[in-house]
């Protein structure tokens, strides 16, 4: 009787672990790429300006969302693409704390009887926004804009933007990946109130 009750424990043990599927790393819930990025430029900075990420790297809903780097590197540093992530530099930090709101405003819907799923974010708390003032005119740089979240777990980068500072002037445009370092002349050029759709959604450069 024991042989066969230890059987059935076992047996109710497998069958309960069959139930999940094998661990996932961490990374594949980092964030996606920001979207909607806006570059501006100005006698003597550049603004940035992007839309926070709704979805994790497996197309669900956030769970974690700590904020953003700001990435930056000279081009004259970047001889290739096997040398820009090693070049980028992190010159800013930008928390989001939307993520964490969320979840509170819903645990707070729940308190009351209320259907927590149906509690979002604004959209206009979504929008995030950071100014380069460290420039130097004539010099050509690439960024980058990379989330984050708990654990320092970094989600999808978005496109490169590359300019070549002129103040207001300024020479803005987008690399779509890495490889486009190698490729000659790959950037696409943007002017007034031209836009293109790219990997992170729409990337509208004004100048």
């Amino acid at each position: 009787m024991l042989r066969v009750s230890i059987v059935l424990i076992l047996s109710s043990l497998i069958l309960s672990c069959g139930r999940y599927g094998p661990p996932r790393p961490p990374e594949v819930f980092a964030p996606k790429a920001v979207s909607e990025l806006l570059v501006t430029p100005a006698s003597d900075k550049l603004t940035f300006q992007w839309k926070s990420p709704e979805k994790d790297l497996r197309d669900k809903e956030l769970k974690s969302l700590d904020g953003y780097y700001v990435m930056r590197a000279s081009e004259k540093d970047v001889k290739n693409s096997s040398e820009l992530e090693k070049s980028l530099v992190k010159i800013g930090e930008v928390d989001d704390p939307n993520v964490k709101e969320r979840d509170k405003l819903r645990k707070e819907a729940r308190e009351k009887g209320e259907i927590s799923r149906r509690v979002h974010i604004p959209s206009e708390k979504k929008i995030f926004t950071f100014e380069d003032k460290d420039l130097n005119v004539g010099e050509t740089y690439l960024y980058r804009i990379i989330p984050f979240n708990q654990g320092d777990e970094k989600g999808k980068a978005s496109s490169i933007v590359k300019v070549l500072f002129k103040g207001e002037q300024s020479d803005i445009m987008m690399l779509e990946d890495e490889q486009a370092l190698d490729e000659g002349v790959p950037e696409s050029p943007f002017g007034a109130d031209e836009d293109k759709t790219a990997e992170g959604g729409l990337l509208k450069i004004n100048q």
